[in-house]
This record gives C-alpha cells, structure tokens and sequence, in this order.
C-alpha cells in the first residue's frame, strides 16, 4: 500500500513522506502520468517485505514476474528466532519426557535457543533482519526462499551490506546510505553497527547482552535487569547496560573524572557520546549501533556528538571544549564540524534529519539559550526543506518545544495536522498561525542572506532506500 500507520502520531501517512526523497525527485516521476508520484514508494510484498516480517519466507518466484508465494506464519513469531518448532512440539508432548528433562535426563537440543548459541550465532539471529544484507545467490532466494535457520552461519546465506559493497560490479551503490567512516546512516543495519564495535568483536558479547526479546518494553527491549530504572525504557541517567559491563563507572567520581559533565546530566549518560542520535529512520534519528570511542573517531565523519547537545555552539568552539576538555591534540581536531544550525541548512538529507531532531531537545536549547533560534530554525526548515522527511522531523520538534508554552493550543493543533507532503501553500498557513502565537521573546526573524547561502550548499542525495 503506499500508506503505512505511524506510531507516533497514530495516522496513516503516505509512504512519500516517510522515505528520503525530495519533492522535485518525486514529481519528476509524475510525468505524464500523475500515479506514478502516488506509488512512487509502493513496494512488492512478494520479494521485499516478506523476507523480514514472517517465518520461513518463500517468495516462490518463477523467473517470469509470477509468485507462490509462502510463509510458515505471517509476522515475527517464535520461529523466526528459534527455527523450525515442529519437533519440539511433538517430542515435548510427552510429560514422561519432560520430567525426565527437568531431573536432567535426555536433554536433546530439538529448539534453537539463542541463548546457548554462542555470542556470534545468537547475534546472526538478529543480523539476519537488523543488518541488511546482499545474499550469495538472490535468484535461488527469490525462487526457493531464504534457507537461513537460527543456529547457522549467516555468512554462509549472506553478507552484509557495507559502504564498499559492490552490486553488479558497481561500486558506490550503497555508499549514500553510510558515513564516510563506514557507520551506518540508516536504521536496518544495526548488525554492522555492532559488528564494527569494540563489544561486537568480544566473543563475551551479544545482541542479548542489551537487548531481551521476553522481558523489555517493546519499545527498544532494552533488558530489564541491567537498568537501573528497571523500566526496560531509556531514562537519563541509566548507565547501567554500560556499567554491567565497565563496573568503574557506577562511582559518582570516576564518572565524572571520565566525561567531565555532571553525573545526573545527560552528558554523562554513555550513549549520547558512545551511541549518538545519527541515523535515520522511521521518519526519526535514532542511536547509532557502532560503539565508537569519540576521541579515536575520524572529525567529520558523523554529526559531531557533542554538537548534538550543545546546538548553540559552532565547529571552533566544538573543538576548542573537546581539546581543553579531553586533551586532544590538535591535529585530531584540525577539522571543523559543523554546527547542528548549519546543518539543518547545508547538510545532505540525513545531516538535516538529526539536526532537527537535535533542535528539538528541550534541555539543550534551553541550556544554550537557544529555544527562540530553534524555533527559528525549525520553522524554516518546516516550510523550505525539499524533503517531506525531514519536515515532518522538524515539525515533531517544533511540537514538543512548544508543549510548555502558554495560548499555544491553536498552533499545536495546526502542526499537529499538518502531512509531510502538504504542498508550501499548506505548509505557510500553518507556519503563520505558530508566529502569530508565538510571545515577543520567542519570536526570532533569521538573517535571509545568512539562510540562503547555506541552503545554496544543501545536497540532494538520491539514498535508494530510505528505511
């Protein structure tokens, strides 16, 4: 269908505004035929969805654009984690049998359990949907099925995409969907994330050492037992799927002395620097899964992690903290990042989706004195950005900035209403009523010449997936 239900606003959208493609890409497509702008995101179920949400998929394709196709059960059930459960069924059918089991008789392994994998098994289970990947014979595939069962190689059916992949003995295809250092820019591909981290090259180490399937809050299945909140649900100061493992940290001091921020702040909470807000999906910034030491990273090649939280500062004072901070020579700052405000300009489509998540933090605009720019900023982007995406992410910021301020109501309505895809016509009405609500101080008019040139340096990037 080319509308999908969106979770956090609890609507349908259209699928345009959901994936990173400009309006000028998309319209160029209407023509002559107005349709082809209106399913320009549909996808075939047959060999695309149906690999990552069902069990056991089989295309069934037949080499002439038919398919058979079938699944063992529609949606993420048991079996896509634990392997066919058949026998494990019938054999467990038999209460002898699993009394005999439970005294420690007879264990036979007749279900996949990540858990007794081992660490490089147990994460494939997720890799095989959480990191895509280019299989060795995807016509095999289209006509028979993915052939991969938990508890196997992966690497066996599969690699994962990286910035050099080739396709076709093209290079550079999928390279607009990571930074320049590798990371990924895109959510699907937290395998590679992991694989590229300190912890994922650990054999002590898993997907599971974080995550739990069977006792977290759905939203991130963050494990319970290592949070101190014990919520399952990310909170600002729980450090403690970090500190199981760097039990250092759990003293006040040394956390501290190690991050140089307070400790109940968030620039003491280990994924904001470890983890940062750079990668796009589901129209949102998430956390990166590549664990990465920020002092060791190559300067530039992600959206400064420190910038993210401290929006009012620019590239020189970005760097000159981290030097008087960390004590970073020089040359490893020598490159100049660019602020979250430039960004949201200049940036290519996925820099200017976390710079308007990262403009719409409560706390750090208004620990930077920032929340009237902000709003500035958001607002421009909400009404010239080319890209329906990053719009949309820039008027979920605008929303949650405007939460806590007074006779506002009618203007949070609007945003509230407003599509990604509304043509500008739509986009200025909605704009002029926030203005018009806003109070003198939080009112701030931008400087036209200083807008327009970093717009003038603003990329359009074709990313081929936007998911």
């Amino acid at each position: 269908l080319p509308v999908a239900w969106d979770v956090h606003d609890q609507r349908f959208i259209h699928m345009n505004g959901a994936f990173l493609t400009s309006d000028p890409q998309r319209r160029a497509l209407d023509q002559p035929i107005a349709a082809r702008d209106y399913q320009r995101h549909v996808v075939r179920w047959n060999d695309n969805c149906i690999f990552c949400h069902n069990v056991a998929p089989n295309p069934g394709a037949d080499g002439m654009g038919h398919f058979d196709s079938t699944v063992a059960e529609l949606g993420v059930a048991c079996e896509a984690c634990h392997g066919p459960g058949s026998r494990h069924v019938r054999e467990n059918g038999d209460p002898l049998r699993r009394y005999m089991q439970h005294l420690g008789f007879g264990k036979t392994p007749d279900i996949a359990a990540p858990k007794r994998m081992g660490s490089a098994r147990s994460s494939e289970v997720c890799g095989r949907c959480h990191g895509q990947r280019i299989p060795s014979n995807i016509d095999a595939v289209h006509r028979h099925g993915d052939r991969f069962i938990p508890g196997q190689p992966l690497a066996e059916y599969s690699t994962p995409l990286s910035r050099d992949t080739t396709l076709g003995g093209e290079e550079g295809v999928f390279a607009p969907r990571f930074w320049s250092d590798g990371t990924a820019r895109l959510t699907a591909y937290e395998y590679q994330g992991f694989l590229q981290s300190p912890c994922g090259k650990d054999e002590a180490f898993s997907c599971g050492s974080c995550h739990s399937m069977h006792d977290a809050d759905p939203s991130g299945q963050l494990r319970r037992d290592r949070l101190p909140s014990a919520r399952g649900a990310e909170s600002t100061y729980d450090n403690g799927l970090c500190t199981s493992c760097h039990a250092s940290y759990t003293n006040e001091d040394a956390l501290r002395a190690h991050t140089h921020h307070e400790v109940k702040g968030s620039g003491s909470r280990c994924v904001e620097c470890h983890m940062p807000n750079v990668v796009y999906g589901l129209v949102g910034v998430h956390r990166s899964h590549r664990i990465v030491t920020p002092a060791a990273s190559s300067p530039g090649a992600t959206p400064d992690a420190c910038g993210l939280c401290h929006v009012a500062w620019d590239g020189q004072k970005l760097n000159a903290q981290r030097e008087r901070l960390f004590a970073m020579k020089s040359k490893e700052v020598a490159e100049v990042p660019r602020s979250m405000q430039d960004l949201l300009l200049a940036g290519d489509p996925v820099e200017r989706s976390v710079a308007a998540a990262a403009l719409g933090s409560e706390g750090a605009v208004r620990a930077g004195g920032m929340l009237a720019r902000s709003m500035a900023l958001l607002i421009a982007a909400l009404l010239d950005d080319e890209y329906p995406a990053v719009r949309d992410i820039a008027r979920r910021s605008l929303v949650r900035l405007l939460a806590k301020q007074p006779s506002m109501e009618r203007a949070m309505t609007s945003l509230r209403g407003l599509r990604a895809t509304d043509e500008k016509a739509e986009r200025s009405k909605v704009v002029e009523t926030v203005r018009h609500a806003l109070p003198t101080d939080l009112y701030e008019s931008l400087d036209a010449t200083w807008v327009s040139g970093l717009r003038a340096q603003a990329k359009t990037v074709a990313i081929a997936i936007g998911e």
